[in-house]
């Protein structure tokens, strides 16, 4: 197998040091999160396989173009057009 590594090796103080790191973010970032039981889990929208390529393209197409929501002309579902 190749060494793809090297002599690259973090010393235990490195690892301490990114441990904390770690931890302090996973400790700043635990009031925007929940926690979900094994239920909700369950039940949530899960994204298809390769649904992230899916984002990307959709994601660039947006940023290409200026999308604006189409004036309605009774209650119906606004549907998006592009703006020249």
């Amino acid at each position: 197998m190749q060494n793809r590594v090297g002599s690259v090796i973090p010393t235990e103080q490195d690892i301490e040091h990114l441990i904390e790191d770690v931890e302090s973010v996973s400790a700043k970032t635990e009031r925007f999160t929940l926690a979900l039981s094994a239920e909700e889990r369950r039940h949530t929208t899960k994204m298809r396989a390769n649904g992230d390529r899916l984002v990307q393209l959709v994601g660039d197409q947006a940023g290409d173009r200026v999308l604006r929501a189409a004036p309605a002309k009774r209650a119906a579902r606004p549907r998006l057009i592009r703006e020249a």
